[in-house]
């Protein structure tokens, strides 16, 4: 899918979410998220990265957040364990996330919650071996999370995507999420 198509599929939703955004303030706009994941890499199975995040969302209307996100994490790069050499990269952007269950249920309290999330950042790492050209480059990333919410201030989630960060790869991001 083109850059173009991408472009046009997200005016298309926001649109659409224009219709159906409410009148009355949203309850608990903001949502913190703190989460750890774990990527193979998918071609290179001597490549692991390790990251942990921090997400800041704010709710635009009843089913659309955005916000920024940033990161930190280790990867390890070697054939064996003689040769492994550890790395560190930085990463942050900005992310959407569209909820699916506000769309066709009128409750303001649910304590599950359904989302799609794209993500479109930079990533900066300090192995000049593997991104020989610069040390920064274009990071993006595409999920599907859930959310379980034990009261109305704290829940836990899990989020399975793929993401583009040194090299293409699917991986499984879970954490804390706190609303106020």
């Amino acid at each position: 899918m083109n850059f173009k198509k991408i472009i046009f599929l997200a005016l298309c939703i926001f649109i659409m979410q224009v219709g159906f955004a409410q009148k009355k303030k949203v309850n608990n706009p903001w949502t913190i998220k703190t989460s750890y994941f774990r990527t193979p890499i998918i071609d290179f199975e001597e490549i692991e990265m390790n990251n942990f995040d921090l997400e800041a969302d704010y709710r635009l209307f009843k089913a659309i957040d955005v916000g920024i996100y940033s990161g930190f994490g280790w990867f390890k790069l070697g054939f064996d364990k003689y040769s492994r050499k550890y790395y560190h990269q930085i990463h942050l952007g900005a992310n959407a996330n569209l909820h699916i269950l506000p769309l066709f249920v009128k409750s303001d309290e649910l304590k599950i919650d359904f989302y799609l999330v794209g993500k479109l950042g930079v990533i900066y790492t300090d192995n000049s071996y593997y991104l020989p050209e610069n040390n920064y480059n274009l990071a993006w990333a595409t999920y599907f999370g859930t959310a379980y919410y034990f009261g109305r201030h704290f829940g836990i989630f899990v989020e399975l995507g793929k993401a583009e960060f040194v090299q293409l790869a699917f991986n499984i991001k879970y954490g804390l999420s706190f609303k106020f």
